[in-house]
């Protein structure tokens, strides 16, 4: 277990270490982090961020004490994802022998997707831990009724809640358990519950709700919600949904045929000893699932890895006691050796995978940004292409500087959905006009920042993109604006491009007599100059 521990701890520290740029997420939630007062954390967050209150706050105590970089950002991220082998230990060893245990507490310090997002500065890896935290509370209630376990229970239910959005449907699963399996104490019952479902409507109405009702948030992710009527339509959108339930907690996204039949085998044989453990046992691990569809059902949760990550722990315990049942039914001579090889290299494969993880990594739009500092002179323009804003923001603006501060607070502004610069906006229907993004330009350090207006190719998460090319004139417009910006010279920054959109707008300056005298391309973050022949 010792062995486990390090491990896990070692693969988190070394990447956190490693310190890689936040990825475009990470940079639009960590802006409102930095930018905001506690109070300005509770409206409505900008870029179309949404995370939980409690989140938001201890972030925001971390780059006050550790000031403003992504060691802070994430430091409470790797910290949960440092302890998550050993809590899902703890809760194995309350269902499963001592060796599944000890197997699910390497699946979790193993895990790429574990690993990845403990350098997110995202809620993934402490909605990990909530749903770790309250199982094990549930458990200790389903063992024991007192009415310590009770209040232990309700006081975790209710701190999960501030810090998780998903720990709702853990929850309302364990809830349902306690009812099922006969711990029916009606005035503990109702009491955890009133409390869980007035803390979260509360927090649902006041903040969430208006995120995930959206219209934005609707169609971005159409595709991963499990909705009955398009289910019928087509059928084959629901298998891909849930294929992955049992592989994403290995593979990420994406699995090979063999690892999806390894996976889904391994699962199904859990679910049957969990069952042997106890019914109540297998309720307790499964009912969250049934909530959890039932709220994908009603569009208010997607089924995607990211989101899924809270329930990451739960699907490696089942998959733990599935090796379990293999190795009480097949633990002598040539079958248990194989089962034993099995086991070995499934965990050889998790460290490959694992050690490969900065493939995963954001493009080091950090270091960009930090190459065109001594380059830029007085008075040279800057274009910003609308993927790379959010991380420019984060890393140019001086944030101990009440008017670069203030600064950030406009631009932040500028990027909502309904105007003409947010990076994922769906297309414009219709040609760039020629008056759009007159008001898109800033003052930087006495440099002009252009920010760029939106293309009209908009990311959907399970349906790619919304369309082929930029809209009709985006490329001319944005070569306008360059061109105005400045006499002489002019710089381009770009990062997160969906398709030929650098090609088209170096194209159409071309048109304008502009040539690139300097480029820099660093894993998709890109650094260019121009210059106009007047």
């Amino acid at each position: 277990m010792a062995l486990v521990l390090v491990a896990g701890a070692a693969f988190r520290l070394a990447y956190f270490g490693l310190n890689p740029s936040l990825t475009v997420d990470d940079a639009m939630l960590s802006v409102n982090i930095v930018a905001r007062s506690w109070a300005g954390l509770t409206h409505r967050l900008a870029f179309q961020q949404t995370a939980p209150l409690g989140f938001l706050w201890v972030l925001r105590a971390s780059v006050l004490i550790g000031g403003v970089n992504e060691f802070a950002l994430r430091a409470i991220p790797v910290l949960a994802g440092a302890l998550l082998p050993y809590a899902l230990w703890r809760l194995a060893r309350r269902v499963l022998s001592a060796g599944a245990a000890l197997l699910a507490a390497a699946f979790a310090a193993l895990s790429p997707i574990l690993i990845q997002y403990s350098i997110s500065a995202k809620p993934y890896e402490t909605d990990a831990l909530a749903t770790i935290a309250i199982s094990l509370a549930g458990l200790a209630v389903l063992d024991n009724p007192t009415r310590r376990r009770w209040a232990g229970l309700g006081a975790v239910g209710a701190v999960a809640i501030c810090f998780s959005t998903p720990a709702v449907f853990i929850l309302a699963g364990c809830w349902i358990t306690l009812v099922i399996a006969g711990r029916r104490e009606w005035l503990p019952l109702s009491l955890t519950a009133a409390a869980w479902a007035g803390l979260f409507a509360l927090l649902y109405f006041t903040m969430l709700r208006r995120e995930a009702s959206s219209a934005y948030m609707q169609s971005f992710w159409d595709h991963r919600f499990f909705a009955p009527a398009a289910l019928v339509t087509d059928p084959w959108r629901g298998w891909d949904i849930v294929k992955r339930l049992p592989t994403q907690a290995f593979t990420g996204d994406t699995a090979s045929q063999g690892g999806l039949l390894l996976c889904w085998v391994a699962a199904l044989a859990g679910l049957v000893q969990l069952r042997r453990h106890g019914v109540a046992r297998l309720l307790l691990l499964v009912a969250p699932f049934v909530v959890v569809f039932g709220a994908s059902a009603l569009r208010r949760y997607p089924v995607s890895p990211r989101l899924f990550v809270f329930a990451a722990p739960l699907v490696l315990l089942v998959v733990a006691a599935g090796a379990e049942l293999a190795w009480e039914r097949l633990n002598r001579g040539v079958p248990g050796l194989l089962v034993r090889a099995l086991v070995a290299v499934w965990l050889a494969v998790l460290v490959v995978l694992s050690l490969n993880i900065s493939r995963l990594w954001a493009q080091p739009t950090r270091e960009v940004v930090a190459a065109l500092g001594p380059q830029q002179h007085p008075g040279e323009p800057l274009y910003l292409y609308p993927g790379a804003v959010p991380a420019w923001l984060y890393y140019a603006t001086d944030w101990r500087d009440p008017a670069d501060t203030a600064q950030a607070a406009e631009i932040e502004a500028a990027e909502r959905l309904d105007g003409n610069a947010f990076h994922n906006r769906l297309g414009r229907g219709r040609a760039v006009a020629d008056t759009e993004g007159t008001h898109l330009v800033w003052m930087h350090h006495g440099r002009p920042v252009l920010l760029g207006l939106s293309t009209g190719i908009a990311w959907r998460e399970g349906q790619w993109f919304s369309q082929e090319a930029p809209d009709t004139g985006w490329a001319e417009r944005e070569a306008a604006r360059i061109d105005a910006a400045t006499d002489s010279t002019a710089w381009l920054m770009f990062a997160n491009v969906y398709r030929r959109e650098v090609f088209l707008l170096t194209h159409a300056l071309a048109e304008r007599r502009a040539v690139v005298v300097s480029s820099e391309n660093n894993r998709g973050a890109m650094l260019y100059r121009v210059r106009f022949t007047r």
